[in-house]
């Protein structure tokens, strides 16, 4: 019986401190951050690229051998092997100027002119010059080198034994992709490629430096060296735009906190985190059901359930586009001019100090000169005060205005204000006056989306991946926690669609803007979204509705609010798809 009662006690504080051990390692478990899922599913993807670079710099390095030996040409073990290593370099250069340069958002300013003088200057500009042009130096090289001394390219050309000259046709081929590499530069910056969507001589030649066969070759290796840029920046830009799937799972799903890495995603300052933080759960939304109901079932977290910190983020994203244009509609507040206390004035009880000089026994009478030195003596220690001479002064210059002015209608017919803005009109027209058009898109995705830079798919995904939530979670929430914030939501999703149609619609077309077009592709990508999730939610809770405590009124402006524009039935009809949470659905 003593043997029994002693194992008995002993398998008792075995399982206690089993017990105490997992209530330990159940404390000790650590919220991953969300980057730690997606840095390396970014890094998979840049694998990706680099394979397919890898690919095109060993054909291009093969269609530039000199074909000598049929077997050693192929192995990548001779020089083909080296010219593949340097061509992969030329494009590994391009690659790693996006991985240090991408975002995500559009670029959102009132005109093309204000966009260049934001990012011109910026260090990042600098990058993107020097990288295409090393790039562009360093496939140049290669080329030459691989040319044989018939092609006459060498740099050094023997007219004698003891005597060499410079030749020019090299320098000019370099001086040519040093150009190719500017102009692929300048087009980087413009196009917002990074966006997730020379030697000289002072001496003339004494003859031309290039020949028809030399514009031939020039024209071939600018094709082979374009041909690698872009496969890389195209390949980049298709790869880390993938789901943030794994496996066909959420990139949370691996962690010992899914929820709690993804709240670390969806609160993260850095726009690109969050966005595919946004886009992960417009998946989980959409697809997972397991996910959902771990998100309506986790309810005790510091900040408060996971629920409604994923509701409170979700709806801020969508606020803020509301925030915004009460923001711009309202006048800047005026400077109130800080009144200072009346300073009371001692009375003088001596003479003032006099200014003139003590030395000077008696006041001789100045001249003319001296009289206006003293006059402008007292006007430099009294600038407030203004000359005598000035009220005709302006009266002058006002008479001789109107009489420009007149002349100038009697001789034209029209007002100088009309001339010249007509003379403005006419130079908006053609490519040159593009940079000062303020056009009505970038004025409203300006607004709406933020400055400097706005990403369409972070609203259209909250969008989404709240309407989903509250829609499945009729039937996987079993606390009901969801239920509380359904008429919030709807009245938000009413209130922001409403405001942002009437700011479509009240804000002015700029006289700038040439052509006129009142379209905002971007913003409207946005509306459809919000009209789609608005209507969605009215289906499912319409009958709930009094439950919920929503009005009769509050029905009437949300059906009326999801009614689909003319505008949205028309791009309904284009494309007849399915709706995606994807990122690439405002692009």
């Amino acid at each position: 019986m003593d043997d029994r009662a002693r194992a008995a006690r002993e398998g008792g504080h075995r399982r206690g401190r089993q017990a105490c051990a997992t209530k330990m390692n159940a404390v000790k478990v650590r919220k991953a951050p969300y980057k730690d899922f997606l840095q390396p599913a970014l890094q998979r993807r840049f694998t990706t690229t680099a394979t397919i670079l890898l690919a095109v710099a060993y054909l291009e390095a093969l269609l530039l051998a000199r074909w000598e030996s049929l077997l050693w040409t192929w192995l990548p073990f001779g020089w083909t092997g080296v010219r593949t290593t340097l061509l992969l370099s030329c494009g590994i250069l391009v690659i790693v100027l996006r991985i240090a340069q991408y975002h995500v958002g559009l670029r959102t300013s009132s005109s093309a002119f204000h966009t260049f003088l934001r990012h011109a200057l910026k260090l990042q500009t600098a990058e993107a010059i020097f990288t295409y042009v090393v790039s562009a130096t360093l496939f140049s090289q290669v080329y030459l080198s691989s040319l044989p001394n018939a092609a006459g390219l060498d740099w050094l050309v023997y007219f004698t034994e003891a005597r060499a000259r410079l030749n020019e046709r090299p320098l000019f081929f370099t001086s040519y992709f040093i150009s190719l590499g500017l102009v692929q530069a300048a087009l980087h910056v413009y196009n917002d490629t990074d966006r997730l969507s020379l030697g000289v001589t002072n001496m003339l030649p004494t003859a031309i430096p290039f020949t028809l066969w030399t514009l031939i070759r020039c024209f071939w290796a600018g094709f082979l060296l374009l041909l690698l840029w872009n496969a890389g920046n195209v390949a980049f830009s298709i790869f880390l735009v993938r789901e943030p799937l794994k496996n066909n799972k959420p990139l949370t799903s691996d962690s010992k906190d899914p929820n709690g890495s993804l709240l670390n995603g969806l609160k993260n300052k850095k726009i690109a985190i969050k966005c595919f933080a946004m886009w992960e759960l417009a998946f989980i939304a959409r697809d997972y059901e397991d996910r959902r109901q771990a998100i309506y079932e986790d309810i005790e977290r510091k900040d408060g359930a996971m629920w409604y910190q994923t509701s409170t983020i979700c709806r801020d994203v969508i606020n803020s586009m509301a925030l915004r244009i009460d923001n711009y509609a309202e006048p800047p507040a005026l400077a109130v001019p800080v009144v200072e206390g009346k300073k009371t004035e001692k009375t003088r009880t001596t003479a003032p100090l006099k200014e003139e000089s003590i030395l000077v026994s008696t006041p001789k009478k100045l001249d003319f000169r001296s009289e206006v030195e003293k006059n402008l003596g007292d006007w430099a220690r009294a600038p407030g005060q203004s000359s005598p001479l000035s009220p005709m002064a302006k009266k002058a210059a006002a008479a001789a205005r109107q009489k420009l002015v007149k002349f100038h209608q009697d001789a034209t017919g029209q007002a100088p204000e009309a001339f010249w803005r007509h003379i403005a009109l006419r130079l908006l027209m053609y490519p040159i006056g593009f940079p000062f058009r303020m056009e009505y898109r970038r004025q409203v995705t300006a607004v709406i989306l933020g400055t400097p830079m706005g990403e369409p798919s972070l609203y259209i995904n909250a969008i989404f991946a709240l309407t989903q939530l509250v829609s499945h979670s009729l039937a996987e929430d079993r606390y009901g926690n969801v239920q509380r914030d359904v008429a919030d939501i709807i009245r938000t999703f009413t209130a922001v669609t409403n405001k942002i149609e009437g700011f479509k619609r009240q804000l002015p077309t700029h006289w700038t803007d040439v052509a006129r077009e009142r379209t905002a592709p971007e913003v409207d990508a946005i509306l459809d979204a919000l009209k789609t999730g608005l209507g969605q939610l009215v289906d499912d809770f319409g009958d709930f509705a009094r439950d919920l405590r929503l009005t009769a009124r509050d029905m009437r402006e949300a059906r009326e609010a999801a009614a689909p524009s003319a505008g949205a039935l028309e791009r309904r009809g284009e494309q007849q798809q399915p709706q995606q949470p994807e990122m690439q659905e405002a692009r």
